[in-house]
């Protein structure tokens, strides 16, 4: 258990610091959030080629008998399309608002689908679990309370 609560620290913190460093760099740059947007998409692309080659992945993922399935096909075109529709909703968010509120609301978001789970599948919950699901819930939400406040001053 430890050590995935490291990675979801890691990931946390990671994420801030990726939204915050294309925010910066904009600015810096002169770049548009566009460009960055364009640079993201395409700079990983050459890394993952190469990690495919090298891990021998390459033969395994043309060798799958999932090719010739249909229902593959539409699992493979929807996680591709929710994943890219992902990516562009985080982006917007972080070019109309701040990396913070980019990374809360995606905390907010993981307290959703654990919620989520937790009804529609029965997921059992620790003691501990639950008072994170609640605290992680409770912030978010008054953190989004504050910034409409702020806005809505802003606004006067």
């Amino acid at each position: 258990a430890p050590l995935s609560y490291a990675w979801a620290m890691a990931s946390c913190c990671l994420n801030a610091l990726y939204l915050t460093l294309v925010k910066k760099f904009c600015n810096q740059l002169g770049s548009s959030s566009d460009d960055i947007l364009v640079a993201n998409s395409i700079v990983p692309i050459p890394i993952l080629i190469l990690h495919i080659a090298a891990s021998g992945d390459r033969d395994t993922i043309l060798s799958s008998p999932q090719w010739h399935n249909q229902w593959f096909w539409m699992a493979l075109v929807g996680s591709t399309a929710a994943g890219s529709t992902l990516g562009f909703s985080q982006y917007l968010c972080t070019k109309y608002s701040s990396a913070l509120t980019t990374t809360v609301v995606g905390q907010m978001k993981m307290a959703l689908s654990s919620f989520l789970g937790i009804l529609c599948f029965g997921t059992k919950v620790e003691s501990m679990q639950a008072v994170g699901l609640i605290i992680n819930t409770i912030g978010g939400g008054y953190f989004a309370w504050r910034k409409y406040s702020e806005y809505k001053q802003k606004k006067r």
